[in-house]
């Protein structure tokens, strides 16, 4: 059984990771908000079929940062695996100004369109 794209009995071996995007914008007067779409890869062996394997996903990362120092952030991995659905939703995300608060449940709304 699969659970969020992992298979049972496999080990991960580090987990690369590269900005593919970033972007800041004014949250009012006294936050910004940064957002960044991440290629991630990580190389996994699955004892099941005792051969490894290099995965590709994209992650958005959401962060507020408040003039007062505050710093919230939400991680959201594998939107995708596909880097134009991945833009997508992370071009809603920027033009939307989504928070790290509302992060998860805007991203379900996206999934279920």
């Amino acid at each position: 059984m699969l659970n969020r794209g992992v298979i049972p009995e496999e080990k991960r071996y580090g987990i690369r990771k590269r900005t593919v995007r970033c972007s800041v914008k004014n949250l009012g007067s006294d936050s910004i908000l940064v957002y960044r779409l991440v290629r991630c890869g990580d190389m996994v062996y699955d004892n099941y079929y005792g051969e490894s394997l290099f995965r590709e996903y994209y992650s958005i990362s959401v962060i507020r940062i408040g003039e007062d120092g505050t710093r919230d952030e939400k991680l959201l991995r594998d939107v995708s695996r596909n880097l134009s659905e991945a833009e997508r939703f992370y071009d809603k995300f920027v033009r939307g100004k989504v928070t790290p608060v509302s992060a998860e449940e805007i991203m379900d709304d996206l999934l279920c369109e």
